[in-house]
């Protein structure tokens, strides 16, 4: 039987622009724009509003409820129930915000993959759900409450196939998804810079997934994990921030994608203001980090930054982009830097020196001297 919706603003998605039309809808497919809708047709008014295709957000996760205090503790609390429950309000949320496919990359005890069965088998409503069950993690891995603890290779080899399985028990059509927590994060107590899992680990994940026709992604924030999750052919990347240009050209070439996850820092700007930015800083390695820690310590205050990089042009990258405030020396910006811009403190930042070391005693090359004549001596 036909639907209608109509004096409908009709997104045309090649050129861009809107036009007026009734849309015909049968089976749940559209079938003409051109047919106008008879008189006494199952119809709906869409006189101002707009029909567009539905957006797609290829990272959620359903159970998660990011507006608490302590999401982590909620879902270790709430238990496989509410969690499910938790689920369902997500998948219908998101519909009714015009997302029509979500995929979930991290769940409760794999609840992702029956609410995705349940949406497809019409018992409840809400987006299309690609699922990826609960995320394959190392022991003290990232979020353990959304994750399956795999540490060797067999492990993981069995993890896949029981994904797998659970899939087809459940109808979900392919291709089936698998996640992995590649490296720590920001809402752990994990390191975030090395890789949880070796290369040889990582290929053995990725051969059996693909070998069952199923894609893989990778929670990996730092350029250890980023990198050996790219050379082990993992399908995408999520956060990625320390990504470099050189990792994505080659991820362009070898067809893998960047889900880089920055809305949710656009959405926290926009709710809390400017104490909403995470704190971006050099890693613990660095003379700013400790410089900084103990700045902070001075005043009584504890610094927890909640991403540390190894590079302050990546840290400049994200903060240009929103994704936090970063600590970076003036020197390393630019007049000429777009998006940048140095927040007024109440308190002045204490000056640091350079100290250059050398032996008088030793001839210096022509290019050492140049680079010594570019500080002021300092005076005795």
């Amino acid at each position: 039987m036909a639907f209608y919706l109509k004096n409908a603003h009709v997104l045309d998605v090649e050129k861009g622009t809107f036009f007026s039309a009734d849309v015909k809808i049968e089976n749940k497919k559209i079938v003409s724009l051109d047919e106008k809708a008879p008189d006494g047709a199952d119809a709906v008014d869409c006189t101002g509003k707009y029909l567009t295709p539905g957006v797609m957000d290829a990272h959620v996760h359903l159970v998660w409820d990011g507006t608490s205090p302590d999401p982590m503790g909620d879902t270790i609390k709430d238990g496989n129930y509410v969690c499910f429950a938790k689920g369902v309000r997500g998948a219908m949320d998101s519909l009714k915000a015009g997302v029509t496919t979500v995929r979930d990359v991290g769940s409760h005890d794999d609840a992702s993959i029956p609410l995705a069965s349940a949406i497809n088998r019409g018992i409840i409503q809400g987006a299309n759900i690609l699922p990826a069950g609960s995320a394959i993690q190392g022991s003290y891995g990232h979020c353990p409450m959304i994750g399956f603890i795999a540490n060797t290779e067999a492990q993981l080899i069995d993890r896949i196939k029981r994904l797998k399985g659970y899939d087809i028990e459940m109808s979900i059509p392919p291709i089936h998804w698998a996640k992995i927590m590649a490296s720590g994060g920001a809402a752990g107590l994990e390191d975030v810079g090395p890789c949880m899992y070796s290369p040889k680990e990582l290929e053995t994940l990725v051969y059996e997934a693909h070998r069952l026709n199923m894609k893989v992604a990778a929670h990996a924030l730092s350029y250890d994990a980023i990198s050996k999750c790219v050379d082990a052919g993992i399908d995408t990347i999520e956060h990625g921030a320390e990504m470099t240009e050189e990792i994505l050209l080659k991820m362009k070439e070898q067809g893998q994608c960047w889900v880089p996850t920055v809305a949710v820092y656009k959405s926290l700007v926009e709710s809390e203001g400017i104490l909403a930015y995470p704190i971006l800083m050099l890693d613990k390695n660095s003379t700013t980090n400790e410089f900084l820690h103990r700045l902070f310590q001075q005043h009584q205050l504890d610094l927890v930054p909640e991403i540390e990089l190894t590079s302050n042009d990546l840290l400049i990258d994200l903060a240009r982009i929103g994704l936090g405030i970063a600590f970076i020396p003036d020197y390393c910006i630019s007049k000429e830097s777009d998006g940048i811009f140095t927040l007024d403190m109440n308190e002045e930042m204490p000056e640091r020196s350079l100290v250059i070391a050398y032996n008088e005693q030793l001839p210096l090359s022509k290019a050492t001297q140049e680079f010594l004549s570019c500080f002021h001596p300092v005076e005795e």
